[in-house]
């Protein structure tokens, strides 16, 4: 009986023990900030969630170093009853860089509770970093490139101060903040963009200073290659420009133009829409001389990069024109007879290029034979044989043609009919056939009659 008594008289100091130490006093469950790192000067909203069970808070007060709270004094918070919370909205003014300590007195009726939370102030800047440092000038450049901070700044504006495309880039945030920009750069300098960009509602600007290296860049290389640098008027040759692009970039509306006081051209412009880098192309082009002695041909490439920018170059290119003809006519012969006059010759291609629609024409009064050759390579040769009544005395070989080009060119030779040694047939003819037919006859009979007996 009496250990059951000793039982109860301690549960019974327990109990009092238990109501008279408060139960669930006042707590701070959560603390949010907004940035949760502040930057110099930032201003952040904050908020401190009270909890408890029926107490009666009094004041809430911040106390800090370095860093502003506002407000620092709170008063009549009332009784924050049981399964409610109390929200007090503050805001924190950003000093120095540092971590700062704040803490937080909350006075009840029966007790005063402290807490702590710290806030970090952090000299933080986002950072463009180049994929590419080392840059080529007087061309267009690509260049790719991220910002990095362990900070997620939102609202991200970068801006080259130089002449890019894009000129500007827009972020929703620091995370998505990478691309790409082209440049020409035409001086050694570094590249310097500006930056801004949003930690919560504060707003921030930078200028950095990105140093890289460069290049000088290898441009275009021109040559020139001439089939035949001499040759004759309304001769053709081949002129070929080649070009090669030892940029980094790609080139665009490439254009050769031919220009001379002493040639034609088939064509005097030819364009190819782009070249790659590193890569070559060639464009041919036909001329012919118009006048005789050494000539000049200015060849003029032009192009344009990728931002528009136009580029020229020049070649000269020399030859020479000889005051000769291309086709002509050689063992010319000239026979008569009492029936025809026979005229025979070769016409001969001695010059660079074919020569085509070729046409031997004769005329001797109002007599005209002709013959269409057509296509006589160079270094070719044609053999011709007209007959033209024995009555003629004289007349004209005209040989026509066209050049590669389609130019019409002529020449023409006279002939005379010879009057010695004409192959004369006698008068008689007839009659010496007649009479050698009857001797041949008379043979055949005293054969016949001789070979009866």
């Amino acid at each position: 009986m009496k250990n059951r008594m000793k039982v109860k008289v301690w549960i019974g100091i327990l109990t009092l023990l238990l109501i008279s130490i408060p139960v669930n006093a006042v707590e701070v469950s959560k603390v949010e900030i907004n940035p949760q790192v502040l930057l110099p000067g930032d201003l952040a909203e904050g908020k401190l969630i009270l909890t408890a069970q029926n107490e009666d808070v009094k004041s809430i007060s911040f106390r800090a170093s370095g860093i502003d709270v506002s407000p620092s004094f709170v008063t009549e918070i009332g009784t924050i009853s049981k399964g409610t919370s109390y929200e007090l909205p503050f805001t924190l003014r950003a000093g120095e860089p540092g971590v700062y300590s704040v803490e937080v007195l909350i006075s009840t009726k029966n007790e005063t509770k402290k807490q702590i939370f710290n806030v970090e102030v952090a000299d933080e800047k986002p950072t463009i970093i180049l994929k590419k440092s080392r840059l080529t000038l007087n061309e267009v450049n690509e260049v790719e490139f991220t910002l990095m901070s362990r900070l997620n700044f939102e609202r991200v504006m970068i801006k080259p101060l130089f002449v890019s495309e894009p000129s500007i880039f827009y972020f929703n945030s620091i995370q998505e903040a990478s691309g790409a920009f082209k440049l020409y750069p035409t001086e050694k300098r570094p590249l310097s963009f500006k930056i801004s960009y949003y930690n919560g509602n504060n707003y921030h600007e930078t200028i950095q200073n990105v140093s890289v290296e460069y290049d000088s860049s290898k441009g275009v290389f021109l040559s020139q290659n001439i089939s035949y640098s001499v040759l004759a008027i309304n001769d053709v040759s081949e002129l070929t420009i080649s070009i090669v692009n030892l940029r980094n970039d790609r080139i665009y509306q490439i254009a050769v133009e031919l220009s001379s006081d002493g040639a034609v051209f088939s064509e005097n412009r030819k364009e190819i829409a782009y070249l790659d880098p590193f890569s070559s192309t060639s464009i041919s082009f036909l001329f012919s001389p118009k006048k005789a002695g050494k000539q000049e041909i200015v060849a003029e490439v032009s192009y344009k990069d990728e931002m528009g920018n136009d580029y020229a170059a020049e070649r000269k290119i020399e030859f020479t024109a000889t005051d000769q003809d291309i086709l002509g006519i050689s063992n010319l012969d000239v026979k008569k007879t009492l029936e025809e006059v026979k005229i025979t010759g070769d016409l001969s291609n001695g010059g660079r290029s074919k020569a085509r629609n070729v046409l031997i024409e004769l005329t001797s009064g109002n007599v005209t034979k002709n013959f269409f050759v057509g296509e006589l390579d160079a270094g070719d040769f044609f053999s011709f044989d007209f007959s033209m009544p024995s009555a003629i005395k004289k007349g004209v070989i005209k040989v026509s043609w066209t050049n590669e080009l389609g130019m019409s060119n002529s020449i023409s030779q006279e002939f005379t009919v010879p009057n010695k040694g004409i192959e004369k047939t006698p008068r008689n003819t007839l009659l010496y056939i007649g009479i050698a037919a009857v001797i041949v006859a008379a043979i055949i009979v005293v054969a016949v009659l001789k070979s009866r007996k």
